[in-house]
């Protein structure tokens, strides 16, 4: 349905086929939701003897646009596709499930803590009721610190045991480095050396 010459052919109710020696032929879609059913577009009714009778049923309301597939009817399938549509517009509806930036818990690398943020923005169909859990899942051997901005896993985002997808987990702020001991540098370094060289001293002379 992405495509607007496939779109506005499975709409199409009547289509005249014109003849250069004969009079011109008049071809009906013998897809009944489009005259019965509100919103349909489309798409595909079909039969076969051990098919039976089929259809691929298209409609829209608003924004949102869902697809009803019947197979193996003995009789017509626009009445079970009918239901299928019906029952996905009022079940379901679709929610921004997580947005570009959202702050997310501070995870852990390399044993200090990292505040992450989403890095996309993800929408998605839902049940109504439903309800939606993030689960954040990090790259192996990761190193510290990692940059600001850098994408280090993803945030998978489910309905239940059914995943609706992920975005990229990047990060967001790294802990600033302890300050330094009090003192100048080269005498915290003397200091060092004379603690060393005691520690020598102890273990040759006791």
């Amino acid at each position: 349905m992405r495509s607007r010459g496939f779109a506005s052919v499975v709409a199409t109710r009547f289509h005249t086929v014109e003849s250069l020696d004969a009079e011109p032929r008049i071809v009906q879609n013998r897809n009944v939701l489009l005259w019965l059913y509100p919103g349909a577009i489309g798409v595909k009714t079909g039969f076969t003897s051990p098919a039976g009778f089929c259809v691929v049923a298209g409609a829209q309301r608003g924004d949102e646009r869902l697809l009803a597939v019947v197979l193996g009817e003995p009789g017509e399938p626009f009445s079970d596709a009918a239901s299928l549509l019906n029952y996905g517009f009022e079940a379901f509806e679709r929610r921004m499930l997580i947005q570009a930036g959202e702050s997310l818990e501070s995870v852990d690398v390399g044993g200090r803590s990292v505040s992450v943020r989403a890095g996309d923005s993800l929408r998605g169909l839902v049940p109504v009721e439903g309800t939606v859990s993030k689960a954040v899942v990090l790259e192996d051997h990761l190193a510290y610190p990692p940059a600001r901005g850098e994408e280090i896993g993803v945030v998978r985002i489910s309905s239940g045991s059914k995943v609706l997808g992920q975005v990229p987990l990047v990060v967001s702020g790294v802990p600033a480095p302890p300050p330094p001991e009090p003192g100048a540098w080269w005498a915290r370094a003397a200091g060092a050396v004379v603690d060393a060289g005691d520690g020598v001293l102890d273990a040759l002379f006791g």
